[in-house]
């Protein structure tokens, strides 16, 4: 069975920065995916760009995005093989 890939990009989530002015370089990434409403979040003492990479892959690994994901595939997989039973049947 071919492996089924989902587009995503940068408009399905919702990235917010807070910035502490107490303190220099404290940085919080909360990133949201719309659809699923997973959030991830990251604000270690890090660079912005690596506070960015863990909230994401935060988001992306949770339960909630992960609940999502199995569903849209599976949807996916039912749209293909809707497509190929009409082939089937309208093609041979």
């Amino acid at each position: 069975m071919k492996e089924i890939f989902i587009d995503l990009s940068l408009a399905d989530f919702l990235v917010q920065l807070h910035e502490d002015d107490t303190k220099e370089n404290d940085t919080c990434y909360y990133i949201t995916h719309l659809q699923s409403g997973a959030i991830g979040i990251s604000s270690k003492k890090l660079s912005q760009l690596e506070n960015k990479k863990q909230a994401l892959l935060r988001c992306i690994n949770s339960k909630q995005f992960q609940k999502w994901y199995k569903k849209k595939k599976l949807r996916e997989t039912e749209d293909l093989v809707d497509i190929n039973t009409w082939l089937r049947m309208n093609c041979f």
